[in-house]
């Protein structure tokens, strides 16, 4: 019974040197909006629940901080890092958006990721006020060679599954879109589902 009773000093005592990275600041009391739960952040679909939670619970200020506490905590997910420049240049797209988006692209460096996300930054040269594609005709060069990019993307990634259930087929049609000035009548790759 003594060798128990000595041990447990050893014990606290070793609680105590955690690890600073491992001790997370709470917001001072009665800021907090999300209740707090386990979850799995290994998935798109993980990600996708995450989001919903968080936009059912808070605002999109809400969601974009979340992830820039995820960032702090997991600085070099790239699923993070994704997640959270889609959902600021998604929810903040003439703010942070775009540079947070840019910074992502630039650390995520080649691959599916940085290469969507630099579609979604280029395509918003071509989105009107209201968040449809529109091309001027002074623009279509621009447009084609986008839509190019596209189906590049499109074919270098065939089982691709991006934020919000989002495949495949939602950037080619996003390309689609691009190629006929923003007329094909379906915008369900526009601003009507972003998040």
């Amino acid at each position: 019974m003594k060798e128990i009773v000595a041990f447990l000093p050893v014990l606290a005592l070793a609680a105590c040197t955690r690890d600073q990275r491992d001790v997370i600041p709470l917001p001072e009391a009665g800021t907090t909006w999300v209740e707090l739960a386990p979850m799995n952040l290994r998935t798109p679909d993980d990600f996708d629940r995450l989001d919903q939670v968080l936009m059912r619970k808070g605002t999109p200020a809400d969601v974009i901080k979340a992830y820039d506490d995820l960032a702090a905590v997991a600085p070099d997910d790239r699923a993070v890092r994704f997640r959270g420049a889609f959902a600021a240049l998604v929810l903040d797209p003439v703010g942070r958006g775009p540079r947070v988006a840019a910074d992502a692209i630039r650390r995520l460096g080649p691959g599916p990721e940085a290469d969507y996300l630099s579609i979604r930054v280029d395509r918003r040269a071509f989105l009107d006020e209201d968040g449809r594609v529109a091309v001027p005709p002074g623009k279509r060069d621009a447009a084609a060679a986008l839509a190019a990019r596209i189906a590049a993307f499109v074919a270098a990634n065939p089982g691709w599954k991006g934020p919000m259930g989002r495949t495949v087929e939602d950037v080619r049609e996003m390309g689609r879109e691009l190629e006929s000035g923003g007329n094909t009548g379906n915008h369900a790759s526009g601003s009507n589902r972003e998040l």
